[in-house]
């Protein structure tokens, strides 16, 4: 596959720490992920009574992100899975509530440009089908 390019400048906060975290974050959507799909009802693969509202099919390098009005926000789903990415289990056994609490502290951190950058990654249109499994 093709290493994608932005054509935008990605926009900084000013802080060093949460900048880097940023870059890495939008390093691993613009050259790992292959899709990022947004799906109406996403329910987990192995448990199919288990609403979702983020998955990653890290074998297809697909995101699959599931909107609902009173959860959080479909960017910060995003960044969640993206961490996910960064910090794969059988490399570092980070747990989930850390990366639960990494992503609360930068989806606060990161300013409102580039949570608009993150945005425009998320398309606009739902497909149907259901995430693979792995």
């Amino acid at each position: 596959m093709q290493k994608r390019q932005r054509a935008r400048k990605i926009p900084l906060s000013g802080d060093r720490l949460i900048d880097w975290e940023f870059r890495r974050i939008v390093y691993v959507l613009d050259n790992i992920v292959a899709f990022i799909r947004k799906k109406k009802v996403l329910r987990d693969p192995d448990d199919r009574r288990k609403k979702l509202l983020g998955f990653l099919a890290s074998g297809h390098r697909i995101i699959y992100l599931s909107p609902h009005k009173h959860e959080c926000p479909l960017a910060k789903t995003l960044i969640h899975e993206a961490l996910h990415i960064l910090y794969p289990p059988r490399v570092s056994p980070v747990p989930h509530r850390c990366i639960f609490q990494k992503e609360d502290i930068l989806w606060l951190r990161f300013t409102e440009s580039q949570k608009r950058f993150l945005r425009s990654y998320i398309p606009k249109h739902e497909v149907k089908t259901d995430p693979p499994k792995e």
